[in-house]
C-alpha cells in the first residue's frame, strides 16, 4: 500500500548528496561475477551527479519525500528512441528507495510518477532495464504491468594485448 503522505517532486541540486549515496543500493541484489561492484557503484554515483548538475533535455529526476519532507527515493527518467519504430519513448534509467522507505509502496509510486511523466510527454510506452538476478525489482515491475521484451547477453572478450601474447607463443 503506498504511503498516503508521499510527495513526489522534481530533484533539486541539493539532492545530489543523498541521491549519490544510494548508488550501492543498485547492486545489493548481487551482480554478475565479471562486474566489480565498487566500480559499478562509483560509475552510477558519478552519472547521477553529472545529470543532477546539468540535466539533459528530455530527462527528469523525480524525488519521493515522506510526510516530514525526508527524501525516501527517486526515479530518473529519460527520453530514448525506440529502435524499431524510430520514435521517442520514456525510459526509466534508475530507481532507488532508501532503506527507511522499503515496503511502503514508494517504488510503485515512483514508477507511477515516471509513467505520468512519459504520458505527459505523449510517449506510446515506457521501458526499463533490470539485472537478471534482481528478483525483487523484477516482481515489482511485473506487478505494475511491465513485461520482458528482450534479454541482453554479454560475452567477455580477451584484450588485444592478451591475444597477441598467446599468438606469439605459437
Amino acid at each position: 500500500m503506498p504511503d498516503a503522505d508521499l510527495h513526489i517532486r522534481p530533484a533539486r541540486p541539493d539532492d545530489a548528496g543523498w541521491i549519490t549515496s544510494l548508488a550501492p543500493r543498485m547492486h545489493e541484489f548481487g551482480t554478475p561475477p565479471w562486474r566489480d561492484v565498487s566500480v559499478m557503484d562509483d560509475a552510477v554515483a558519478a552519472q547521477w551527479a553529472r545529470e543532477l548538475a546539468n540535466a539533459a533535455s528530455g530527462s527528469a529526476f523525480l524525488v519521493a519525500e515522506d510526510a516530514l519532507g525526508i527524501p525516501v527515493g527517486f526515479v530518473w527518467c529519460k527520453t530514448e528512441r525506440d529502435y524499431f519504430i524510430d520514435m521517442p519513448v520514456g525510459h526509466v534509467i534508475d530507481i532507488a528507495v532508501t532503506r527507511a522507505g522499503e515496503g511502503r509502496g514508494i517504488g510503485r509510486a515512483l514508477l507511477a510518477a515516471a509513467e505520468r511523466w512519459a504520458e505527459d510527454a505523449g510517449y506510446p510506452w515506457i521501458t526499463l532495464h533490470v539485472f537478471e538476478g534482481n528478483d525483487r525489482a523484477r516482481r515489482l515491475y511485473e506487478k505494475v504491468g511491465y513485461v520482458p521484451e528482450w534479454t541482453r547477453m554479454l560475452k567477455r572478450l580477451r584484450p588485444a594485448a592478451e591475444r597477441d601474447v598467446h599468438s606469439a607463443d605459437g
